[in-house]
């Protein structure tokens, strides 16, 4: 009987992790993701803006095509 409960005693008491894997490796990761996430989004409205940029000119460029052709 004893060796059954030292087992699932040893089974629960389990080392999750050094503290160098606390202190260094998860900070490091959510780290990495943030500045991941940041650059992408930074990429997304970036490329938004240079559309809307470029689309502008040609549309005002159409407008006046458009003025001049039914004058």
């Amino acid at each position: 009987m004893t060796k059954i409960t030292d087992y699932f005693k040893t089974k629960t008491i389990r080392k999750r992790g050094s503290i160098k894997t606390k202190v260094i490796v998860i900070p490091s990761i959510l780290v990495l993701i943030s500045i991941s996430g940041i650059g992408i989004i930074s990429s997304y409205f970036m490329r938004q803006s240079l559309l809307n940029e470029m689309d502008l000119p040609g549309y005002y460029t159409t407008l006046s095509f458009e003025a001049l052709t039914y004058n």
